[in-house]
């Protein structure tokens, strides 16, 4: 920090890069941009509460004052025990044009606002939580993930709201905690359904595409279960040369139960752990023949393995300690997860890993202790690419990038999609904002203004054409 204030002016910003073709509102792309810069002031870091919660919850009370601002008929704060609040907030239908049918369309806008951490500051070009425009992009820490989606979403909906052309209405549910596991979101929704109200679609954007130039739609996440396995021994710390040899030492009954996970190959060995993944069909094959014909570099195998196969990953290992090389450890502890994909079912695969580690350890016939800690997970979650949803959104990319979109997966996992999907029984629908270069998560993260302001574009076109849930188009 050198303590020195930078002025810039929107305007020229947003002269500076390519706008798309019907930019309706210069207004609003200044509003928006303007107002992008106060959010990512804001420090919402969930995973460190301790620093960040007061501006956290700053940040979600100015988004809901923005909101009511804009035209919601409500907007307010759901307050999560010992964590950040959800955002609620509702614009009603107000368009005057003629409907195919007496029902409005009701649709729900599902994001956050917490962010990432951004420690070391010496490895940014510019200070994180300060919004810094060099050559069309948009530098800052959450500009990407998830706060400049997010406001292309609310002032897609605010222009249409503002010009009386919205017809559909739409719903906004913000969470501040989805960066460290969403933590009591679903409690927080499942209190405030009736409140909520019937829901025809989920929309999201929380992805990227897959490079710098093809625009991307997104049907389907890996899940995970996430999990500690500690294993102890009822004597303290002690030193290898006075007691090693004696006992049998928890790191390595540790290391022994960590290493059947796996064969030599790699593959897990749990029993029946691939049995109900699907092999890819030729309808799904064609969309990654499509992947390679346009993105540069891309291959079927990488894209697979990433996108359609489960995984296991050993994070890391813990011992207790001071940690000197002399020191045999009373406790070591490993952190773990799985990555599954949608034909599995997370209750099996977490009861099949817990057992399956127990068994391992049994095994050993060793005097030490285990404990098997589920710390996170998530379902996995695949969309029908066939839906009306994607149909229209397939259009409006088409329509407002020039370029014919493509169907990609990813490996990650969002905790909320599936759930919102089961809890409100309707399908959701992923439209990635970003490109693959957006440093989401690491530093420099940016945005692409071109991107944002284009988003919202298809988001106006999208939201006014989407039907009730089970109509067709």
């Amino acid at each position: 920090m050198d303590n020195t204030v930078t002025l810039w002016n929107v305007n020229m910003i947003t002269k500076s890069c390519t706008l798309a073709k019907s930019d309706k509102s210069d207004v609003s792309t200044t509003e928006m941009i303007e107002v992008l810069k106060k959010m990512v002031s804001f420090p919402t870091v969930s995973k460190q509460p301790e620093k960040y919660m007061e501006q956290s919850r700053k940040c979600a009370s100015f988004i809901r004052l923005l909101l009511k601002k804009l035209g919601a008929v409500s907007s307010v704060l759901l307050p999560v025990p010992n964590a950040n609040p959800v955002i609620l907030a509702t614009f009603k239908a107000n368009s005057s044009k003629p409907s195919n049918s007496n029902k409005v369309p009701r649709i729900l806008w599902y994001g956050h606002y917490d962010v990432i951490e951004a420690d070391h500051i010496e490895s940014w070009d510019s200070n994180p939580w300060e919004i810094t425009p060099t050559n069309g992009y948009l530098y800052g820490r959450g500009v990407s993930d998830n706060k400049g989606p997010l406001l292309s979403a609310i002032y897609a909906v605010a222009d249409l709201y503002k010009s009386k052309n919205l017809q559909c209405d739409a719903i906004f549910l913000i969470e501040g905690e989805e960066e460290a596991g969403s933590y009591g979101f679903q409690d927080i929704v499942t209190a405030n359904k009736a409140t909520i109200g019937d829901i025809d679609w989920v929309m999201l954007s929380n992805s990227y595409w897959l490079d710098d130039n093809v625009p991307c739609l997104n049907y389907g996440l890996r899940g995970v279960v996430a999990a500690n396995v500690e294993v102890w021994s009822d004597k303290p710390d002690r030193h290898s040369g006075v007691d090693g040899g004696v006992s049998r030492e928890p790191t390595i009954d540790l290391v022994n139960v960590l290493s059947k996970l796996t064969d030599d190959s790699g593959k897990v060995r749990i029993p029946e752990f691939y049995s109900t993944v699907k092999e890819l069909g030729e309808e799904e094959r064609s969309l990654y023949q499509q992947i390679i014909q346009k993105v540069q570099g891309a291959e079927v195998h990488e894209l697979l393995t990433k996108w359609r196969m489960p995984s296991l990953t050993l994070h890391k290992v813990h011992v207790s300690g001071p940690g000197n090389s002399t020191v045999i450890p009373h406790a070591a502890t490993a952190t773990l997860s799985v990555r599954i994909v949608p034909t599995q079912d997370i209750e099996e695969v977490k009861k099949s890993l817990v057992s399956f580690i127990l068994q391992s350890f049994k095994n050993l016939h060793t005097e030490n202790h285990i404990k098997i800690e589920i710390t996170h997970e998530a379902e996995p979650w695949l969309a029908d690419t066939k839906n009306a949803a994607y149909k229209i959104l397939y259009k409006n990319l088409q329509k407002i990038w020039g370029i014919e979109p493509i169907f990609i997966r990813e490996g990650g996992s969002i905790p909320s999609i599936r759930f919102l999907e089961k809890t409100f029984d309707c399908e959701a629908a992923h439209l990635p904002t970003g490109q693959s270069s957006d440093n989401a998560h690491l530093s420099n993260e940016r945005l692409r203004i071109t991107n944002m302001l284009k988003a919202k574009e298809i988001l106006e076109e999208t939201l006014n054409e989407l039907p009730c849930k089970g109509s067709n188009i």
